[in-house]
């Protein structure tokens, strides 16, 4: 299971990653723009999970079940299903996403982080 601290620490790198090829929404990779994404919200979610109830799900679909059954997370649901979706379907669908999407995503991820935050 992580610690409190290494779900900080991988958001941060998550997003330091992302900052090496997004700029201002604009990528020649939003796929992993996308993924990476997704990812930052896995850590906050797990933050949370860790920080608040002291637990730790073990894989996504435990993590989606949990975010549903979370009377504070399930607001954020539908942001983090997107992501999780998007995310899928770039990896294992080959689906072609415009920078567009990457701003959208970037909307979703914010609303996910700043909820969380207020929850920490």
């Amino acid at each position: 299971m992580s610690t409190i601290a290494q779900h900080k620490n991988k958001i941060q790198n998550n997003k330091d990653f992302y900052d090496t090829f997004v700029i201002n929404g604009s990528t020649n990779f939003p796929g992993w723009a996308i993924v990476v994404m997704f990812y930052i919200a896995v850590h906050w979610v797990e933050l949370y999970f860790s920080k608040c109830h002291n637990t730790h799900n073990a894989n996504h679909s435990e993590r989606n079940r949990s975010l549903v059954n979370d009377s504070n997370l399930s607001v954020i649901y539908s942001d983090y299903k997107r992501l999780y979706d998007w995310s899928r379907a770039a990896r294992y669908e080959a689906a072609v996403f415009s920078s567009a999407y990457v701003v959208k995503a970037m909307t979703r991820l914010n609303n996910i982080e700043n909820h969380i935050a207020t929850l920490i």
